[in-house]
């Protein structure tokens, strides 16, 4: 095949071709004396001329058949451009006809420029060699003049070429043929042909390279918007995926174009073959009817929000926010983006009860404090607006403030001694304690677990028609009990911890006490619960005998 096409290239190279032409014409004009002398001189002029033009056709039919061959290659290389999405295959098959339609050309090399511009590295070699390939510099040499200049530099001799830079190129090189690859003023790199022979390419292998680098460029350059385009696409998709919120895109249809992992938060695990689904009240899928009574009527071509409440697959209050994004058909897409706001409705929620509770607790104080001129009575109410002052304090700090607060256990006698102060005085003459042997000099966080016991004996007591408080205290190795009970004839209304919201305290001061006393129990790492019936009211608080590591 190789010495076809060097025969091929003998007969048609453009000096040769001009040549023979010269020739024909020449011997053509001298048959003409011959003819007019007739005899065998002509018959040998005639014969000669007939073989010449016989030449001629020959060497036009091989012109013609050579450069079929190229525009041929060429158009599959094109149509590879298309077809192929990877670069290396891409460059392969470039190089791949090259070598059919240059054959002179022993070596290919495509370099490409570095990000710094300042640099050529070989990103493609036909035949690999034992010298190591190393980069060039991308403004010097006849790489970089070619690739500066944005031009196909022919040199027959390197070793005539005064700007050659030989780096690490194989002794024998003698003929180099480098194009450009660039788009537009944008450089990528250069094409090069090697060679061992001096002058082994001419002025049709140039015009070649040149054609091909433009195709390897086009490659190159559609490779680049490739990549980009795919790793944004994959930095949207790892945006949109760890987005907490959920999120779906739909089309003027109604059809789910795309959406994100979150949005089981919605509409349970099961998300799968929901894109390309039409979103709409009467479809048969359920997840569908939800998405489209959630999102309500938000066809408009404006910012749309709402605020929805579901009870399945849990409790939420979702904020629905729907942004209309015309595409370039003039078609309306609609981002869609859940926020489930449920903990901040229900924070929003707990301050709006806490404050109300708070209101209602400074009453009964406030207007014993005003109203009565008994100094016994206000002294009272200032202890029950001190402790109002301590449970709301108790309820604004973290957990790990109430139980490290700095202050050092005491004994729980020394706790149980202080309680009856802290109590009105008809609880304080009511109240009989019992503590279990051993249990009188545990250490116990006194400042908090006095305030909770506080809470316990009034909350308890106050519903006693038989004017009898217990508490007593019992014990093992590994927990403390407190129990508080009173009796009482018919027991009256009292809120406790199953008579409370989903929090545990109402509008009442009993509600902002229930909570408060549960918040402490939680603290010192205990458990808390009360109960009533028709023969009085009991409350229990268990705590471990050592006191919780890290609060």
């Amino acid at each position: 095949m190789e010495s076809g096409v060097g025969s091929v290239r003998i007969l048609t190279s453009p000096w040769r071709y001009r040549l023979l032409w010269a020739l024909l014409l020449a011997l053509t004009l001298a048959q003409l004396p011959l003819a007019l002398c007739g005899g065998a001189w002509a018959v040998a002029a005639r014969l000669c001329a007939f073989g010449l033009c016989l030449g001629l056709v020959l060497l036009v039919y091989l012109r013609l058949r050579q450069q079929e061959k190229q525009h041929r290659v060429l158009l599959e290389i094109s149509q590879e451009l298309s077809a192929q999405t990877e670069l290396g295959d891409l460059l392969d098959h470039i190089v791949k006809a090259i070598a059919e339609l240059i054959p002179s050309a022993e070596k290919c090399v495509i370099h490409f420029l570095d990000p710094t511009g300042r640099r050529l590295y070989p990103r493609y070699v036909s035949h690999t060699d034992s010298g190591r390939m190393v980069g060039m510099p991308a403004d010097s040499g006849i790489a970089g003049r070619a690739l500066q200049q944005l031009e196909t530099l022919l040199v027959n001799d390197v070793r005539r070429e005064p700007g050659f830079l030989p780096l690490q190129s194989d002794p024998g090189l003698r003929a180099l043929l480098v194009a450009p690859l660039y788009i537009g003023r944008e450089r990528l790199g250069t094409l090069s042909l090697n060679s061992a022979s001096s002058g082994a390419f001419d002025a049709q292998d140039k015009r070649l390279v040149a054609l091909l680098a433009t195709e390897a460029s086009i490659a190159l350059y559609q490779h680049r918007l490739l990549a980009s385009a795919s790793q944004e696409r994959r930095h949207s998709e790892l945006v949109l995926d760890s987005l907490t919120d959920a999120m779906l895109v739909l089309d003027h249809e109604q059809r789910i174009l795309r959406h994100n992992p979150a949005l089981a938060t919605v509409l349970g695990p099961d998300l799968a073959g929901l894109v390309g689904q039409v979103v709409k009240l009467q479809s048969p899928d359920y997840r569908l009817q939800r998405l489209a009574y959630l999102l309500g009527d938000c066809t408009a071509e404006s910012f749309t929000e709402r605020s929805v409440t579901i009870d399945e697959p849990v409790h939420a209050v979702l904020e629905i926010d729907v942004m209309p994004i015309a595409d370039e058909a003039g078609q309306w897409l609609r981002v869609v983006v859940i926020h489930d706001v449920t903990l901040l409705a229900d924070a929003l929620a707990d301050q709006t009860r806490l404050l109300r509770a708070a209101v209602h607790g400074l009453q009964a104080p406030l207007r014993a404090l005003i109203a009565s001129p008994d100094p016994a009575q206000q002294a009272q109410s200032v202890i029950r607006l001190e402790r109002l002052r301590q449970d709301l304090l108790a309820l604004a700090e973290p957990r790990e403030s109430l139980t490290l607060n700095g202050e050092a256990p005491v004994p729980l006698r020394a706790v149980l001694d202080r309680l009856p102060a802290s109590l009105a005085p008809d609880l304080r003459d009511a109240l009989q304690v019992h503590v279990s042997p051993g249990l009188e000099m545990q250490r116990v966080q006194g400042r908090w677990l006095g305030h909770l016991l506080t809470h316990l004996v009034e909350q308890t007591g106050t519903s006693s028609a038989a004017g009898q408080v217990s508490l007593s205290v019992e014990g093992d190795a590994e927990e403390m009990v407190f129990t508080v009970e009173a009796p009482h004839e018919a027991a009256p209304r009292r809120l406790h911890p199953e008579d409370v919201d989903r929090l545990g305290f109402g509008a009442s001061p009993e509600g902002l006490t229930m909570l408060v006393a549960h918040r402490l129990a939680d603290a010192l790492g205990g458990h808390l619960w009360a109960q009533r019936d028709e023969k009085g009211s009991r409350s229990q608080l268990i705590l471990p005998r050592s006191r919780p590591r890290g609060g």
